[in-house]
C-alpha cells in the first residue's frame, strides 16, 4: 500500500483560536510519532530536501468568529504517499490520547485509516489503462485518464473523486493535500455556448444540492484577457507578470505594471479598470473596445443561457479571474462562499489540453474543493443557528 489516508476526529479541550500554523505543526507531530517507530525513516524525512512524501489537510469543522469550540468535533486528514510512511502512519495515533498543535490541545476521538485510492467513473464502461497509477488523483492525471473514455458518438460526461497534491511555498501555512471531486464534458459536441452553460449549470446545481447558500461564481474568458493584453501592448515578461499579479490579487503591483504599458490608450484604461468593474451592463459596455469585443461575444450569450435555466443569479462577470494553469482556452470561473477564503469551485474550458496527451478533443470541466466546501457549510450552520429578531440583517466574520 503506497497511499494511505488517516482521518483523525478531534475535539478541542478548550475554546479559542485554532493553531495558526497547522500546516507546519501537524506534520511535525506526525514526524515525532514516526521517530518513535522508525528513527531512521524519521531522520530521512526530516533531512530530505523538497516536498515530503506526506501531507495533511486543514482543520475542518465549524468555527464561530474564527474560533474553535470544545462543543464541536473537527477532522484532520493525513496522507502518506509512499509505503514506509503509510505503514508508520497507520499506527501513529490512538483514540483517547491528547495531541498538541502549537499549544492547542485536542482529544483524539477516532482514527480512521483508509487506502487513498482515487476513483474515476463514467456513464458507460471504458478502458482505463492508467487505473493502477497511484498518482491518478492529481488533477492533470484525471484529465489524462479521461482520454481513454472518449466516445465517437457524442460528448463524454464523466465525474471523478480524488486527492490532489500541490506543492506550496515554504512557510505559507497552506496544506499540500486537498480532496477534490469534479466533472468533465469532453469530445465531439462538447463545445459552444450550450456546452459551457451545461457545465456551469452543473457546477451551480451541485453546490445548491449539498445545501450551500449565498455562493457566487465569477465568470470570465481566457481569450478575453489575452485580447485585452494584446491591445494594450503587453508583451512577454510584462504580460506574464500582469497575469500573475492578477491571479494573486496583488492590485498594487498590477496597477504599476499596467501603468507602464504603451499600447492603445482605451485598452490600457480597460486593463486598469478590470479588477474594479462587476456590474454586468457596465462590463459588457466596456468590452465594446476595438480588438476585444470579438472575444467577449460569447460571454453575454453564456449569461443569457444561464438566465434561461434559472441560474443567472448565482453568476456574475469577473474579468479579473485568471486561473493558475495556463491551459484554459475559453470560459473560466471560480466560486466563493462565506466562511471560506479559498474558492469552493473552479474550472473552465481547455480545448487544447488533451492534444498534449495524444487525443485532441474539446473539453470543459470543473473541480470542487471538498475541504473548502466543508468549511463554508460549517460557517453557514453557525450563522443560521444564531437567533435573529424580525427584520434583522445578518453578517458573518
Amino acid at each position: 500500500m503506497d497511499l494511505l489516508n488517516l482521518v483523525l476526529t478531534l475535539r478541542p479541550t478548550g475554546a479559542g483560536k485554532p493553531p495558526p500554523r497547522l500546516a507546519r505543526a501537524a506534520p511535525a507531530v506526525l514526524l515525532q510519532r514516526i521517530a518513535a517507530q522508525d528513527p531512521h525513516l524519521a531522520t530521512l524525512l526530516h533531512d530530505e530536501e523538497g516536498p515530503k512524501p506526506l501531507t495533511c489537510s486543514d482543520l475542518l469543522g465549524p468555527r464561530r468568529n474564527g474560533a474553535i469550540s470544545p462543543e464541536q468535533t473537527y477532522t484532520l486528514r493525513y496522507t502518506a504517499l509512499i509505503a514506509p510512511v503509510a505503514e508508520a502512519l497507520a499506527n501513529a495515533f490512538t483514540p483517547g490520547e491528547t495531541l498538541t498543535f502549537e499549544g492547542v490541545d485536542f482529544s483524539v476521538l477516532d482514527c480512521a485509516p483508509t487506502p487513498a485510492a482515487p476513483s474515476l467513473s463514467a456513464p458507460r464502461p471504458g478502458d482505463l489503462s492508467d487505473a493502477g497509477n497511484p498518482w491518478i488523483g492529481a488533477e492533470e492525471y484525471q484529465t489524462l485518464a479521461a482520454r481513454h473514455l472518449l466516445s465517437a458518438d457524442g460528448p463524454t460526461r464523466l465525474h471523478y473523486s480524488g486527492t490532489v497534491f500541490r506543492a506550496q511555498k515554504p512557510g505559507s501555512g497552506r496544506p499540500e493535500e486537498r480532496r477534490q471531486v469534479g466533472a468533465e464534458l469532453i469530445g465531439r459536441g462538447a463545445t459552444g455556448v450550450q456546452a459551457d452553460a451545461e457545465i456551469l449549470s452543473m457546477a451551480a446545481e451541485g453546490l445548491i444540492s449539498i445545501g450551500l447558500r449565498d455562493f457566487c461564481i465569477g465568470l470570465s474568458d481566457a481569450k478575453l484577457l489575452s485580447a485585452i493584453l494584446d491591445a494594450a501592448g503587453a508583451r512577454d515578461y510584462t504580460r506574464e507578470r500582469i497575469r500573475s499579479a492578477l491571479a494573486a490579487r496583488d492590485y498594487v503591483l498590477y496597477g504599476e505594471l499596467v501603468s507602464s504599458l504603451d499600447g492603445a490608450a482605451v485598452s490600457v484604461e480597460l486593463l486598469r479598470r478590470l479588477p474594479h468593474i462587476h456590474a454586468r451592463a457596465e462590463i459588457l459596455e466596456a468590452l465594446r473596445t476595438p480588438g476585444v469585443c470579438e472575444a467577449a461575444e460569447g460571454l453575454g450569450q453564456t449569461l443569457d443561457a444561464l438566465d434561461n435555466r434559472g441560474l443567472g443569479r448565482y453568476f456574475r462577470l469577473d474579468l479579473a479571474i485568471t486561473r493558475r494553469f495556463r491551459y484554459y482556452t475559453g470560459v473560466v470561473f471560480e466560486g466563493y462562499a462565506p466562511g471560506c477564503g479559498n474558492a469552493v469551485i473552479g474550472g473552465g474550458r481547455y480545448d487544447d489540453l488533451l492534444a498534449c496527451f495524444g487525443a485532441s478533443a474539446p473539453a470543459a470541466g470543473f473541480a470542487v474543493d471538498v475541504d473548502s466546501v466543508a468549511s463554508a457549510l460549517g460557517a453557514q450552520t453557525i450563522i443560521s443557528s444564531k437567533p435573529s429578531p424580525a427584520n434583522a440583517v445578518n453578517c458573518w466574520s
